[in-house]
């Protein structure tokens, strides 16, 4: 059984502001949080950001909230520098914030900008569930999404076996993406997300036929052409251009000789194109109002912005020291002399004990006062 010492550390809090935990595995932890000092948008790429977000109506939160968006960042650790390295060499900028690698795991820390979109799963899920009348997601926008795949492991180099969860559709991309790389029709982009990758190394012919089985298992699963596609995913007699294309992919994927990343793009990426080309100019309302994600909820983010609860020891810090790095200590006289314990810790409250309990969700926070009709006059 793994000890608390053997989880990979948490973000230092003198920096960060925990908003919540997105992922943890035995090695890494990524976290999404807010900069301890809180401030407006101050350049140029948040404040982009924040005027996408506003112009299209993307957020949920309220306002207070939504200004706050472009200042969430992920901030990576891990049990060694060396996992947190191999992280950090595979941010891509502009997502690249910063980075502090050192000896110490409990130091070292890499931070990046987070993709306000949802998982392709968690899009793939929403879109089949919201419309269950439908035969799945369009192919043409599948077509879109998969050439954007493709393009998006070719131009990242990706040395790491991906999943469907560890594609982001991006609405809002950021920095130089967007002068620099052309966009089809304003349709969303696909993003990366290291942190839910394998990070064991691998190579280019077992990248490419992970996206291969990516493609082949989104089109199975909710594609509106899935159901002229058997269980065993072998193509029916069909002139359907997407499952045509998914017939040479699946042949692809079970052949033995190597497969490389270029080789996808050279073979797929001008079908699939010509696929997405037949789709609208403008995307329908019914798959733009999943293309985006607040990561957040208005608690999450009035729980993080709140001002921190402060507890000053006047006596017996260094007890609480000992206590919170898990060392015996003793408890005191009378009939408990000469024991000892790791696990308890009594704090007595002076004042401001409900405001503590609240404040950490022990108790819930009282019903605000109602106004008397003299007040509301």
């Amino acid at each position: 059984m793994s000890s608390a010492s053997d989880m990979p550390p948490g973000p230092p809090l003198y920096l960060f502001r925990i908003v919540k935990t997105i992922a943890t595995t035995e090695e890494t932890r990524t976290t999404l949080c807010l900069p301890r000092e809180l401030e407006l948008p101050s350049n140029s790429d948040e404040s982009a950001l924040l005027a996408s977000i506003q112009d299209t109506e993307s957020s949920s939160l309220l306002p207070v909230y939504a200004a706050f968006l472009p200042q969430l960042v992920l901030v990576h650790t891990a049990t060694s520098p060396s996992t947190l390295r191999h992280i950090s060499d595979n941010i891509r900028t502009p997502r690249h914030r910063a980075v502090q690698l050192t000896s110490d795991a409990e130091t070292s820390w890499a931070c990046e900008v987070p993709i306000f979109g949802p998982t392709l799963r968690e899009f793939c899920v929403a879109y089949k569930t919201a419309y269950p009348g439908t035969a799945g997601v369009p192919s043409w926008f599948l077509a879109h999404i998969f050439v954007e795949l493709i393009e998006a492991v070719c131009e990242a180099d990706i040395k790491s076996m991906l999943d469907i969860d560890a594609v982001r559709l991006n609405m809002h991309p950021i920095g130089n993406f967007v002068e620099d790389t052309y966009r089809f029709r304003n349709w969303p982009s696909l993003a990366l997300d290291i942190a839910c990758a394998d990070h064991v190394m691998v190579d280019d012919d077992e990248v490419a036929r992970c996206v291969l089985e990516m493609v082949r298992d989104v089109m199975l699963a909710w594609s509106d052409s899935a159901p002229f596609v058997t269980t065993a995913g072998l193509i029916m007699e069909t002139t359907d251009p997407l499952l045509l294309v998914l017939g040479q992919m699946i042949k692809m994927s079970t052949s033995e000789r190597d497969v490389s990343l270029q080789d996808l793009r050279s073979r797929f990426v001008g079908h699939l194109s010509d696929i997405r080309i037949t789709g609208p100019i403008e995307l329908p309302s019914s798959i733009k109002e999943y293309v985006y994600a607040d990561l957040v909820t208005n608690e999450d983010m009035k729980k993080a912005t709140s001002k921190p609860v402060v507890i000053k020891f006047e006596r017996k810090y260094e007890a609480f020291l000992k206590l919170t790095a898990g060392e015996e200590l003793e408890i005191g006289s009378g009939g408990f002399a000469g024991m000892r314990t790791g696990r308890i810790m009594v704090v007595r409250f002076g004042r401001l004990r409900t405001t503590f309990l609240v404040r950490v969700g022990a108790i819930p926070p009282p019903p605000m006062p109602t106004a008397t009709p003299q007040q509301r006059r």
